[in-house]
């Protein structure tokens, strides 16, 4: 096994997914604040360092050239689920699969 990080900003500049492969194949991607179950990562204004523009970019090109382009079948693990001010629909679920967020969240359809 092997971890790998991605950085994915958007979030903030210093957000970073953790990529789990094993054998050399993705299995798994802990997504912190960026991708969650149902939703994705909201832009985090409380910094007040950075444009909302500039978050907001970061944000699209981290999901669309980097997260969704892993293979579908690799498990998405964020930091939090329901209840957290990070995302507007987070699901109370844990995990789920990277095609089922990208088929199934309101906001990466949103984005595409």
């Amino acid at each position: 096994m092997e971890v790998l990080v991605l950085e994915t900003p958007g979030h903030s500049l210093d957000s970073v997914s953790w990529l789990l492969r094993e054998q050399a194949h993705p299995s798994a991607v802990f997504t912190g604040d960026t991708l969650f179950v149902g939703d994705i990562g909201r832009i985090n204004l409380r910094d007040g360092e950075e444009k909302p523009e500039v978050l907001a970019i970061a944000l699209y090109k981290s999901l669309f050239d980097k997260l969704f382009t892993l293979p579908a079948a690799v498990r998405v693990l964020p930091a939090h689920g329901a209840g957290s001010l990070c995302g507007r629909s987070i699901s109370a679920d844990y995990s789920s699969r990277l095609e089922t967020q990208t088929k199934t969240s309101r906001s990466a359809q949103s984005c595409g």
